[in-house]
């Protein structure tokens, strides 16, 4: 079987060649992360701009289908190429549509704040991204004596929902660039 896909490689597209086909939309995708990454001081908007960017991605199968394609090619040789694809996709899908997570949204459809879902957490209820932004400011001074470690640094319900956010968007974007770092660094 190996032989097979030795000889398909070599009268075939080549790995490199499927990969730089793709490598725009991938590269795009990386300067979307390093973007929603930069925005530090308000996760709840990067919460957001990370389904933005992800579900048209997911829509349209993410990286299945390359995967795919290189995997009749594999002998061997793509195994670290397709396993970073393969995390890629474990991310978007993840990070992906869910009417039942955060990012309830269906195929096709803008992310929005409305439709972006936070809460659970510290007795705060669920509820739209566009709500906890809209309550910023009175949330930020919303002081949370229980949740305090000590007296220097005040704990908010603004906090709270933020570093729920960020602690989403740090999982997935910076797992998700180094993997992209890996493909671009096959390429070069």
């Amino acid at each position: 079987m190996k032989a097979l896909a030795f000889i398909r490689c070599l009268f075939g597209k080549s790995p490199k060649r499927i990969i730089k086909k793709n490598l725009k939309w991938i590269s795009e995708l990386k300067l979307d992360l390093l973007k929603i990454i930069a925005m530090e001081s308000n996760q709840v908007r990067a919460i957001v701009c990370l389904f933005r960017s992800i579900s048209p991605i997911q829509d349209q199968g993410g990286f299945n289908n390359l995967i795919k394609s290189l995997q009749k090619k594999n002998y061997g040789q793509l195994d670290e190429l397709i396993e970073s694809l393969e995390t890629l996709q474990i991310h978007i899908n993840r990070v992906g549509r869910d009417k039942h997570g955060m990012n309830r949204t269906s195929p096709g459809q803008e992310v929005t704040p409305e439709n972006v879902f936070l809460g659970d957490v510290y007795g705060l209820l669920t509820k739209p991204a566009s709500f906890w932004l809209e309550r910023q400011e009175v949330m930020k001074k919303e002081s949370r004596p229980d949740l305090e470690q000590s007296e220097r640094r005040k704990i908010t319900n603004w906090d709270c929902i933020n570093s729920q956010a960020g602690n989403f968007v740090k999982s997935h974007t910076i797992p998700m660039i180094e993997e992209i770092e890996k493909i671009e660094a096959y390429i070069a």
